[in-house]
Formats: C-alpha cells, structure tokens, sequence
C-alpha cells in the first residue's frame, strides 16, 4: 500500500471486547458486548470455526459497563416486539440467545452517577422502554446531576407499572470475582461508597467495558501511515466526535503534503487492483444484495441480513437475470 499510494489512513477502530481482568472472567456464561451485538445486527461470520456458539441468556442477566455500548445492550434486549417492528434485528440470533426469557438486568458500573459515560439520549431511551421498568440503588440518585434526575422523574412515573423487564441501575460498583453456584453465575462486588461486598447472582454477564486491538490488528507507526477513530484514540467518543477527528487527521494530511513531508505521484490504485480484483465486488453487485436483503424481509422487518460471506458472494455474484432480488 505504501509503495503504490501517497498516503495510508487507517481506520479500522477496535474490535475486540477488553476483559474485566478478574477472576473468573473467562467462564461459558461471561460474553463481551461485541459478541452478542454483531450476532443481534447480523455482523457477517467470516468463520465459522471460531464464531462462539451462542447459548440463551437466561432470565438473569449482568450488564457490566456504564457507556453507550452497555445501554445499547440493555435496550436491544429489553425491547419490546413492537418496538422492533420495522428494525432488521437478526431474528435468528434473538432466538439462540433467546433474549425473550430475560426479565431482571442489572447494570453494574464503576463510575458514579455524575461520572457515567453513557450519553443521557441513550439512558433516556431505556427509561422509555414499552416493556421495561427502570430503577436504582438509592444512594445512587442523591446526586445532582441530570441522569440522576432523569431516573428520580422515571422511577415516579412508573409507580404503577408493570413490565416484563426490571432493568435496575447500580452506580459506584466495582466487580471483584465471577463464581460459579450450582446452576448460577455469581459476580462478587464492592461499593465504592461503603466498601460493602455483596453477590448478583445470575444467568449471564455481559461485559461492556470498552474495545482494544485483535491480536492481528496491531500497527507499527510508520511514515506516511495516519489513523483515526478508536484505532488513534482509543475506544472513546461517538459518531460526532470521531468525525472531528477524522477531519483533524484529514487537515494534517493535506498539511504534511504541502509541506513535501510525503512522495506525490505514485501510482495509486492500478498498482493493487490485479491482487485483489478477485476479493472485490463492485458497487452494483452491492446493491443486488441491498435488494436481495429488502426483499427478503420477513414481516415486521425492513430486511433480512445475510450473515455468511460465502451466501453474500453467491448472490452478488449470480447472473442478473436469475438473481432472486430481480424476480421479485
């Protein structure tokens, strides 16, 4: 890439869940967020021999973590049938993971209320929830603060509620240790108020604690090579901010190039296009699996996804006229 172009950006964020670093972190009903959220969005299985087999949550579940990425999956699980009309959630994966038997979610997080990473919209969302009835440890809502707030006004609200989801929120809480208890799974922690210990006791836990680098996807600073996103940063910042970022990186790069600090003129993309013509697909291809997709749609979603690459390539690839997209 270096040989055939004037500048290499990488942008290729993290991937791989960080591990809470505890004790029995690495037990069968411990996942990372990441691993339930592509299966819940149908994120292509590359291989399917080292996809992790789901296995149903349970009725209990521990989700460890106080960002975005925490309370994106407390709201795909909490959410109700209605309220995932029209979505292109991943039907299949709802049923392995069997998120319709989840009734109790306990949100565990290190931080205080005040410090919670968690952008308010997303807490607010949760708190919205058709299905869902919202709490927290009270000691947790004495602060001022607008997610403090945001609770107090929900938790008064719903006095009269019933759901078929209690999501209960626990500021100020440190994971110390995952055991095992006959059937459950028992996460040991410590307040950070008090010092107090106590056990949750439950049937998964899924961890939302941030991303970092898959092993294979580690890169050497190198001249000419820029990054952005989370593979500059670290797993920090959404959408909004990233794009700054982008931009900051994009005005360097016009910068060093002004300034000669980069070659100009090599040959750009004919230099590689012989090497991976027979892993690209074009644009039109793309869109005949955008149509394949739509149309595939079961009711009460605008699409259904297709997880395996090899099943993509059949149909982006399949002769115009018999493509089952164009028959429709």
């Amino acid at each position: 890439l270096k040989a055939a172009f004037d500048v290499v950006v990488m942008a290729t964020g993290l991937s791989t869940d960080r591990q809470l670093g505890i004790p029995g972190d690495d037990q069968p009903s411990v996942m990372g967020a990441a691993q339930l959220l592509r299966a819940l969005n149908g994120y292509p299985k590359r291989d399917a021999r080292v996809d992790q087999v789901p296995r149903p949550l349970g009725s209990r579940v521990l989700v460890i973590g106080n960002g975005n990425v925490a309370m994106d999956v407390v709201r795909l699980i909490a959410k109700s049938e209605l309220e995932l009309d029209g979505s292109d959630i991943n039907d299949e994966a709802k049923r392995e993971y069997d998120t319709q038997s989840v009734n109790h979610i306990d949100v565990i997080g290190r931080s205080p209320i005040d410090a919670a990473k968690f952008d308010l919209a997303m807490l607010r969302e949760i708190c919205h929830l058709q299905e869902a009835v919202v709490s927290a440890a009270d000691q947790s809502l004495s602060v001022n603060c607008p997610a403090a707030d945001l609770l107090l006004s929900t938790l008064a609200a719903n006095t009269e509620k019933k759901g078929k989801v209690a999501i209960r929120f626990h500021f100020n809480t440190t994971p110390l240790l995952i055991s095992a208890r006959n059937e459950n799974t028992v996460l040991t922690v410590k307040s950070s108020d008090g010092g107090e210990v106590k056990d949750f006791l439950c049937d998964s836990i899924i961890t939302a604690i941030g991303f970092c680098h898959a092993p294979s996807n580690r890169f050497e600073p190198a001249t000419d090579i820029y990054y952005t996103g989370w593979v500059r940063r670290g797993p920090n910042g959404t959408v909004a901010e990233n794009r700054r970022d982008a931009a900051e990186v994009a005005a360097t790069i016009v910068a060093d190039l002004r300034k000669s600090k980069t070659g100009k003129g090599k040959p750009g993309f004919c230099a590689i296009e012989a090497a991976i013509q027979h892993k690209a697909v074009s644009f039109e291809q793309w869109k005949r699996l955008d149509q394949h997709e739509i149309h595939s749609a079961p009711p009460g979603r605008c699409r259904k996804k297709m997880t395996s690459v090899e099943e993509m390539l059949a149909v982006m690839t399949m002769p115009f006229a018999v493509a089952p997209s164009e028959m429709n």
